[in-house]
């Protein structure tokens, strides 16, 4: 594609993050349009050679792709003249009960300025006009973050105005944009993602989820959720460590290292809770449990809070209570759900009531495949560093001072494989892409 072909693209919302995109797509060669709620932020593109728009509805109307990066979905609606959907209850005030789903006549926050039948005119008191009506024809690329369900509901609004619509998710931080190591996770309208592919492209690595616009959604919190959980590990065990001096930069190396060896787990951990096959192979759940008392007592007594940790160590004894102390650990997926009845067609659901059954806890029957064997009864020869390529460093252990033979491991199992599915281990779940990019930063919440 020659640059006097590439497609126009308008970008709304200029924070680091946005500001970040818009330069992707100046120095792809598109002619861009940009326009930020603050007035102001758009003037470094623009001496780059953006177009700053004076209104939401002139930067719209510049481009069949309308590229949307603000704080959170209230934002996205409020620039889109969006109504927004009533909650389950009903709001108070309400004559009739509203069901979920089911937006407000005139549906605006108290101060949004608006008009009676729901169309916002998005740029502000006074502002010319409403912009909803400009989006037919036109593709609504929204990487604002949020959750599954905000995603598919402004899908729906947009295609009942006849725009197509894809949503996203950016795995990336401002600097990495336009760079290889830049994911941006995308679902949505087929033919939107197939007219546009090639535009998105110059934000980095585009991979398509499919066509349910939730989706993207959905992995780009999952994996935000498997980034936290590491984060805070890192917290508590540098609070840890410095509760006796040691310098953070002189431990986190074995950290890294740590986790990493750890990342190689997760495949097989997956395959097992796909497969409905819980089997321990290295430390079981009541192991664990018991082990990781000590993580607790050792805060404590180092004068570390242990509010990390505590919801971790009640997962564990839940399961133990369950009957499935003798089950590794992605047994206690389940434990987490609160709707089994949202279960996907995976190998797992052979048995229609596993779920609720699990889930409370009354389901014994439900022990180990055959050919699991009973790692309650280890003793201290299984936790030697001649263990270490099987996981076998469990919590239950106590290696006599001995690194190799101490509190490694969470019953992992070494496979020596790094692929998760289509991403990763080294990566946090996202293939070749540099694990540097997938932290909290890739979200630019509060950029405006």
């Amino acid at each position: 594609m020659n640059a006097d072909d590439r497609p126009p693209v308008t970008v709304i919302g200029l924070g680091a993050m946005g500001k970040a995109l818009a330069g992707a797509f100046l120095d792809n060669g598109h002619p861009t349009t940009v326009w930020n709620r603050t007035a102001g932020k758009g003037r470094e593109l623009a001496g780059r050679g953006a177009t700053e728009a004076a209104t939401a509805a002139e930067a719209i109307a510049a481009s069949p792709v309308v590229v949307v990066c603000v704080l959170d979905y209230d934002a996205v609606r409020e620039v889109l003249g969006a109504p927004v959907p009533v909650p389950a209850p009903a709001a108070s005030g309400l004559t009739n009960p509203a069901e979920p789903g089911d937006v407000l006549d005139g549906s605006r926050t108290p101060g949004t300025p608006g008009t009676p039948d729901g169309s916002l005119t998005s740029d502000g008191p006074g502002a010319p006009g409403a912009v909803a009506g400009l989006l037919a024809g036109r593709t609504l690329v929204n990487l604002t973050n949020g959750t599954p369900r905000q995603a598919r509901e402004l899908a729906r609004w947009a295609s009942e105005r006849g725009a197509g619509y894809l949503d996203g998710g950016i795995m990336a931080v401002p600097p990495m944009i336009g760079s290889p190591g830049s994911l941006v996770l995308c679902s949505g309208s087929p033919g939107a993602f197939a007219a546009h592919e090639g535009t998105l492209s110059a934000l980095g690595t585009v991979d398509y989820l499919g066509e349910d616009a939730g989706r993207a959604s959905l992995y780009d919190i999952a994996l935000l959720s498997a980034m936290y959980g590491m984060f805070g590990g890192f917290l508590q065990a540098v609070a840890i460590t410095g509760s006796e001096r040691i310098p953070a930069t002189e431990f986190t190396p074995l950290v890294v290292s740590w986790l990493n060896a750890m990342l190689t787990s997760l495949p097989a951990m997956a395959k097992a809770y796909d497969a409905n096959d819980h089997s321990a192979t290295a430390s079981n759940l009541e192991m664990q449990a018991t082990g990781f008392v000590n993580l607790l007592e050792t805060g404590r007594e180092q004068g570390v809070s242990t509010e990390l940790l505590e919801p971790m160590g009640a997962l564990l004894a839940r399961g133990v209570a369950a009957n499935r102390g003798d089950a590794d650990l992605s047994a206690l997926i389940d434990l987490l759900r609160t709707d089994p009845a949202q279960d996907t067609d995976l190998a797992r659901d052979t048995d229609p009531g596993r779920g609720a059954d699990f889930a409370e806890g009354s389901d014994p029957a439900r022990a180990t495949d055959a050919g699991s064997r009973d790692t309650g009864s280890h003793g201290a020869e299984s936790h030697s560093a001649e263990s270490r390529d099987t996981g076998l460093h469990g919590l239950g252990s106590h290696g006599a001072g001995s690194r190799d033979t101490g509190l490694h491991g969470l019953g992992s199992h070494d496979t020596g494989s790094h692929d998760l599915g289509s991403h990763g281990a080294e990566s946090h779940g996202l293939g070749s892409h540099d694990a540097r990019s997938h932290d909290a930063r890739s979200h630019d919440l509060g950029s405006e």
